[in-house]
């Protein structure tokens, strides 16, 4: 008596497909191990709040050095200013040397303000409005605003004493006396042994 054996068990086809989900499965655990160490064993959760910070501040930090002027090259040198000091509890910049002029802004007290010139023979200041820039922004400010930070010493009434004088030697030239054919013949000695009687007659 002969007995037929019949293969029990599942089919090939879903072998296989198990074994796709367990390699998929697998490579996702890897995955995800491996983000999770990179992070810092953070959970999901704190990694995201984590990078949507990290995100944040360096967009901060773009705006920033967007705000911040750009220096652009230029042939001509800024002015050089002199640095005054707000001397009252808020200082008002307009933009022409008048109370008739427009208000710029309002500075308080103490701060540090960048003075070009003044303006004519007025009582009114040039001052750069923004230092950083190679640009000048212009603004008007009175000079009883504002007093000078280093402020240039008054010279004294006081006269200084004359200088004294120290007499030193100048030798004088004496002239020379030239001798003439004249003083010359003046000057021939008359010999000795002449006497009176080897004289000439004169006739």
């Amino acid at each position: 008596m002969s007995y037929s054996s019949r293969r029990s068990g599942p089919p090939s086809w879903f072998i296989f497909l198990i074994a796709i989900a367990i390699v998929f499965g697998i490579y996702y655990v890897f995955i995800e191990a491996r983000n999770f160490f990179a992070s810092g064993a953070l959970s999901p959760i704190n990694a995201t709040q984590e990078a949507e910070l990290e995100a944040t501040a360096t967009i901060e930090r773009r705006l920033a050095q967007d705000a911040l002027p750009t220096r652009r090259p230029t042939t001509t040198p800024p002015p050089e200013c002199q640095i005054f000091v707000v001397s009252v509890p808020s200082a008002i910049v307009r933009d022409q040397p008048s109370t008739a002029g427009r208000l710029l802004e309002s500075i308080p007290e103490g701060t540090e303000v960048c003075v070009i010139q003044r303006e004519g023979s007025s009582d009114w200041y040039l001052i750069d409005r923004n230092t950083i820039t190679n640009r000048i922004e212009v603004g008007y400010m009175r000079d009883d605003l504002v007093d000078p930070l280093n402020p240039t010493p008054t010279p004294s009434d006081t006269m200084p004493p004359p200088p004294s004088i120290t007499p030193t030697f100048t030798p004088s030239i004496t002239p020379i006396p030239t001798i003439t054919p004249t003083s010359q013949a003046a000057l021939t000695p008359v010999p000795l042994d002449v006497t009176p009687q080897d004289a000439p007659v004169s006739s």
